[in-house]
């Protein structure tokens, strides 16, 4: 029997993103959909209150579904509003109006690259029982603050093509597959009010506590933007750390307990990306001369997450109106 596929594409990270992105993700979507002989659908889920519908529909019929389509063909598209959803939330409603066998999720701002979408939907076909593919996500190392980010996020670095992972630890939301009916049963969990990161995670623990493995293939790669200016910087930084002390209160620790503990990991993070950077840079191509540089940027990063996290603890309902990411 034919499997059939649906590709979710939230539209709510190309908003802190270079309007190139999303256009070259919908050129090279256009491209891999083509290639492939599976029966594909997109749905592109955005939020009306963040975005026009109009400006959606205009980029589709531009790149995704030229008017002048040299190459014949046409992708089944629907432009899908979600009211109030944010990220997570849009993912759910986009795969809820699927109708694949296989739900793939990529985001607006990552880029795939050759034969992305073959090498995610492979695994499904050549290994049995599998539910859950998870591909590879690297951060673009064309500049100082994106070879700064690949060596000191927490994106790996780049693996070559070819490696396979049965039981990986998790996957990240912006290059992943499932079959239709384990979403079903366990799409992205409900983040706490205020709360914008960290579903993926909480989805990856609740499948290995059923008994479903994650298969990572680093074949299936797309790249993600760093911070996208100065603003964004500090922002993403303060809504990890806000996030994250989340988690930590939600496991009963004491606000100064958590606080402290914060604030010791996030040092020792500096130390692991600072000696990362050094060990590293030549993978990214970062020069002798940049590499403190990059330290100096991946420090002032992690230390917003440190005041993310005290802000939050201290003022959990401001924290949670303004670092909306």
């Amino acid at each position: 029997m034919t499997q059939t596929t649906s590709i979710i594409v939230e539209w709510e990270n190309v908003l802190l993103a270079e309007d190139e992105r999303c256009v070259e993700m919908l050129k090279r979507l256009r491209g891999q959909i083509l290639e492939s002989a599976m029966p594909t659908e997109v749905l592109i889920v955005f939020n009306p209150e963040q975005v026009a519908g109009t400006i959606i529909e205009d980029a589709v019929s531009t790149y995704l579904n030229p008017a002048l389509q040299a190459d014949g063909g046409r992708i089944n598209c629907r432009i899908l509003p979600g009211p109030g959803l944010h990220y997570f939330d849009l993912k759910n409603f986009g795969a809820q109006q699927s109708q694949g066998d296989i739900v793939v999720f990529i985001d607006s701002d990552v880029i795939p690259e050759e034969k992305w979408l073959q090498n995610l939907l492979a695994p499904f076909q050549q290994f049995e029982g599998i539910q859950v593919v998870g591909g590879q996500t690297h951060i673009d190392t064309d500049t100082l603050m994106a070879k700064a980010f690949s060596l000191g996020w927490f994106f790996p670095l780049r693996e070559p093509p070819g490696k396979v992972t049965r039981n990986a630890h998790g996957f990240f939301a912006n290059n992943v597959a499932f079959r239709r009916d384990t979403f079903a049963r366990y799409p992205f969990p409900p983040m706490p009010p205020g709360i914008t990161r960290g579903a993926c995670v909480t989805l990856a623990e609740s499948l290995k506590e059923a008994g479903i493995d994650i298969l990572k293939t680093s074949s299936a790669c797309c790249s993600h933007p760093p911070p996208n200016g100065w603003h964004h910087f500090f922002i993403r930084g303060l809504a990890e750390g806000r996030d994250r002390a989340s988690r930590q209160l939600a496991s009963g620790d004491s606000k100064p307990r958590i606080a402290f503990a914060f604030f010791r990991n996030q040092i020792s993070r500096v130390r692991k990306s600072t000696k990362k950077i050094v060990r590293h840079r030549a993978t990214v191509d970062l020069s002798g001369a940049e590499a403190p540089l990059a330290v100096v940027l991946m420090t002032m990063f992690h230390i917003s997450q440190i005041f993310g996290a005290w802000i939050y603890l201290a003022f959990p309902d401001f924290a949670k109106r303004q670092w909306r990411i």
